[in-house]
């Protein structure tokens, strides 16, 4: 603890730029060596997925992979590149140039599906790594973004995924966690996921979307609002506002 609490003060007096940023990552990664590829899971649970009332998709997770080699454990550079190389879809010598270079680790593939990842795991070639990432995906794009709202490091940041994160996480949660969900007196939930289903429809969405856009477009407005509602429940069916946002690319919004 003091040679590392030593070493922090040391670095932080040095300028970046003087710092050997590739030995600090290869150290960090050396976290790999308990993550093989011949034992990483790749059923893990992910994120829960956003709904609209008949069951459409509007945040879904995907389960990535990341691929990574240490030279240093490989005997046979050749003979793995060509092993990897179909699964990859990658050619085999630049593959093999990347197994045999002098670098502790390197970054061999990455957004590899479960069925790739399968297949690189049943190969038990050691010194090759595999290292999940979730991804999430919002297939309505712009549609009710305000209300869907977007994940930032697989936590919920605006809308339902914000105001509903403790549901969407993988993991155990209890029914006080969200007191507007009767969850008829279960007491513990979540142990094989949590989805949302939201009143919203995706059509009704689309076609309001249209509505607002063409009505602001006539009168130069530069914002609007509108919104739709089921007049015997109450239940909000569709929620269009502009300027809107694509949550894929929520960084870009203003």
């Amino acid at each position: 603890m003091v040679l590392l609490a030593a070493a922090g003060g040391l670095l932080s007096r040095i300028p970046l730029t003087l710092q050997d940023i590739s030995r600090i990552v290869q150290l960090a990664a050396g976290k790999f060596s308990h993550s093989p590829a011949d034992t990483s899971p790749v059923d893990q649970p992910v994120r829960g997925t956003i709904f609209d009332r008949g069951y459409r998709e509007l945040s879904v997770s995907y389960r990535l992979f990341t691929l990574y080699g240490v030279p240093v454990r490989i005997s046979d550079p050749g003979a793995v590149a060509a092993r990897l190389a179909p699964v990859l879809k990658v050619g085999v010598k630049d593959l093999e140039k990347q197994l045999g270079s002098l670098r502790r680790v390197v970054r061999l593939a990455e957004d590899l599906d479960s069925s790739q990842m399968e297949t690189i795991r049943a190969m038990g070639i050691e010194g090759i790594y595999g290292v999940p990432v979730e991804q999430r995906y919002y297939p309505a794009n712009r549609a009710a973004a305000q209300v869907v709202g977007y994940t930032s490091e697989g936590m919920g940041i605006a809308g339902a995924e914000a105001r509903y994160n403790v549901l969407l996480q993988p993991g155990e949660y209890r029914p006080d966690s969200v007191p507007e969900i009767d969850f008829r007196a279960q007491g513990i939930l979540g142990r094989t996921g949590s989805d949302l289903i939201l009143t919203l429809d995706l059509d009704r969405q689309k076609e309001l979307d249209r509505v607002l856009e063409d009505l602001m477009s006539r009168t130069g407005a530069e914002s609007g609002m509108a919104v739709l509602m089921d007049p015997v429940s109450g239940a909000v069916r569709a929620l269009s506002s502009r300027p809107g946002y694509n949550p894929n690319y929520f960084w870009r919004a203003d």
